[in-house]
């Protein structure tokens, strides 16, 4: 998904009236895609819904340092990479170490989860049934050793 207001240069609140001016100096492909998608009533609201999507996961990217990894190298979403400015008179930013790729596939990929050994959350059972048993055995000794 290209997004079509970037490469026509005008805002997201662009009228119709303004989307036919900017489209001259488009590319064709460019052209052609804004005239089915953006100067139909009925297609633009569910483009413009899917592109805050994209540009909201692009701005997350860019803030967990994800921007330029193996993650997001598609070649259809380049136009919603998102970078992080510093504001003018800031403070430089503290140096984050660097997000290991294989770190965050391992921590979000169900084969990762997998893979992972399983939490053993019924070890109660396991002890209660050992502990009954001593206590069993125990008193059956002391049942013996009363009735000889």
């Amino acid at each position: 998904m290209i997004d079509l207001y970037k490469r026509l240069g005008i805002g997201d609140e662009s009228v119709a009236d303004a989307i036919r001016a900017a489209l001259p100096a488009a590319d064709p492909q460019t052209r052609q895609a804004a005239e089915s998608i953006l100067l139909d009533p009925r297609r633009r609201p569910v483009y413009d819904r899917n592109r805050r999507l994209l540009v909201t996961v692009g701005q997350l990217r860019a803030h967990l340092g994800l921007n330029f990894t193996r993650f997001w190298s598609r070649h259809q979403f380049t136009d919603f990479r998102y970078v992080l400015e510093p504001e003018a008179g800031a403070a430089p930013p503290a140096i984050k170490p660097p997000v290991d790729p294989l770190a965050v596939l391992r921590a979000f990929s169900p084969r990762g989860a997998r893979h992972r050994r399983p939490r053993r959350q019924d070890s109660w059972p396991a002890t209660a049934i050992i502990v009954l048993l001593a206590l069993i055995t125990v008193l059956a000794t002391l049942w013996y050793w009363i009735r000889r």
